[in-house]
């Protein structure tokens, strides 16, 4: 099996340091896990965030939901 090349397992952050971080809630970050909103790295039942999505979420947000579900 290939990696890529720009993959680093040590830029990968734990769901509790990447809350702690943006400052969200437990539920609603895994809200926007499921509906698609937020990439995210399993290990088996391990979940963890890159770092670069970790700044993504920074710099745009997390989306409203009520913008989201308008149609």
């Amino acid at each position: 099996m290939e990696t890529d090349p720009k993959f680093n397992p040590n830029q990968l952050r734990t769901v509790r340091e990447t809350l702690e971080r943006l400052r969200i809630s437990h539920s609603k970050f895994y809200e926007e896990i499921a509906a698609g909103r937020v990439r995210t790295v399993r290990f088996g039942r391990a979940v963890r965030i890159s770092e670069a999505e970790i700044q993504r979420l920074a710099s745009e947000g997390l989306p409203n939901p009520d913008e989201t579900d308008a149609r």
